[in-house]
């Protein structure tokens, strides 16, 4: 028997998933939340991975949306009419939500997909940047209604099992305007910033 072991495969969405292949030159959601938690002094970014292990992480969160993806479509409760939207754009800020879906008991729903090494047992409104992001999609789509499914690989680390938790997240109209007018007044800030330094925004 002969074994090669071959080069790894990045399965990173800009190469397998042709909705987010383009991603449209201005200011994204994801990039404003990272910069507004900054602020705050609650900065998620990691300074001790390179760049390969960077996209590992991201290639992790990639698979688990196409799986879930596959397996949602292929329910028969009334889960199936799975359609992912792409890339949108509000007030100049583009996002790009996981999927949509018209659920038989809530009607138009967001669907969000996330893969984690953090414990379960972390409660999932400490998630911040998450919730910020969902809130976004949610007044994008015209809906105070989302899921959340979240694959904690890990699960609670004692032991080390993988786990699944889904949550079914409905916000208040005043939720969604409040999150929004920090994300635009952030928005701002990174635009003068930009045009101040002679950058392209």
């Amino acid at each position: 028997m002969r074994i090669k072991e071959l080069p790894p495969t990045q399965f990173s969405p800009e190469k397998w998933n042709p909705e987010t292949r383009k991603r449209s030159k201005g200011l994204h959601l994801t990039e404003i939340i990272h910069a507004l938690l900054e602020e705050q002094g609650k900065s998620r970014k990691r300074t001790d991975l390179s760049e390969q292990d960077l996209a590992a992480y991201q290639s992790m969160g990639f698979l688990w949306e196409r799986i879930l993806e596959k397996a949602l479509a292929s329910m028969e409760d009334g889960q199936g009419d799975i359609v992912r939207p792409g890339e949108i754009k509000m007030d100049d800020i583009y996002m790009t939500p996981d999927a949509i879906r018209v659920d038989p008991e809530v009607g138009l729903a967001l669907e969000e997909w996330k893969c984690t090494w953090k414990s379960s047992n972390h409660p999932i409104d400490t998630y911040e940047h998450w919730l910020m992001q969902i809130k976004s999609y949610c007044l994008a789509l015209n809906t105070r209604i989302a899921f959340l499914r979240v694959f904690h690989v890990n699960g609670t680390w004692n032991p080390p099992v993988p786990q699944v938790r889904q949550y079914l997240l409905e916000f208040t109209d005043e939720e969604l305007a409040l999150n929004w007018i920090a994300i635009l007044n952030q928005a701002q800030k990174m635009k003068e910033e930009r045009k101040n330094a002679g950058e392209e925004i």
